[in-house]
């Protein structure tokens, strides 16, 4: 039974600061939960594209788990491989916790962007999903909910990821761990060739 009192006391600092923080964490759970059932949804309609790889690419994307992948310089070098000026090359990240400093100012997501039913309360991801992409490079592993949200909502003609990731989200995948980029980007040029 709840006591209300009529008095202006504040209360206890701790019971009040855990009712917060347990209210805060049923809140995320949520939302975490509604954006996987809208994740399910969309990755069980998705069908597969045909697409020859032609040598002739207007831009490319990539996705990464800057938590998991840190040398995020590195994603350039696919520039060179397809073509394509760094200016054409779009990369969004995502780190569980938002940082003052990101490394080359690449612009990222966190988890606290997840809002309902899998929408994504952030400026730099309404801005990446608008364009259309040739390539969409899915960097990264274990599939966070998030990434792969936009890795859906994304317009890209092909996606291509590793094995590890969910294997109805990338139409290529290469069996390779996030960290040997250089293996990476030799199957990227055999595929582009």
């Amino acid at each position: 039974m709840f006591i209300i009192s009529q008095t202006n006391e504040k209360p206890t600092s701790f019971i009040y600061e855990s009712f917060i923080f347990v209210t805060a964490m049923i809140v995320h759970a949520l939302k975490w939960m509604s954006g996987y059932l809208q994740f399910r949804n969309q990755v069980s309609s998705k069908t597969v594209k045909n697409y020859a790889f032609n040598g002739k690419y207007k831009n490319a994307a990539v996705l990464v788990d800057m938590d998991q992948f840190n040398e995020t310089e590195k994603l350039y070098d696919l520039c060179e491989l397809l073509g394509l000026p760094k200016s054409k090359m779009f990369i969004l990240g995502y780190k569980k916790n938002e940082e003052k400093l990101v490394p080359f100012g690449i612009q990222y997501c966190t988890k606290d962007d997840l809002g309902w039913k899998g929408s994504i309360d952030n400026k730099f991801f309404e801005d990446f999903v608008k364009r259309e992409y040739d390539l969409l490079f899915n960097y990264f592993e274990k599939s966070p909910l998030l990434l792969s949200l936009i890795s859906l909502k994304s317009k890209s003609k092909i996606r291509i990821g590793f094995s590890s990731s969910n294997n109805k989200l990338n139409d290529i995948e290469i069996d390779s761990d996030i960290k040997e980029f250089e293996t990476f980007k030799s199957v990227i040029s055999k595929l582009v060739q």
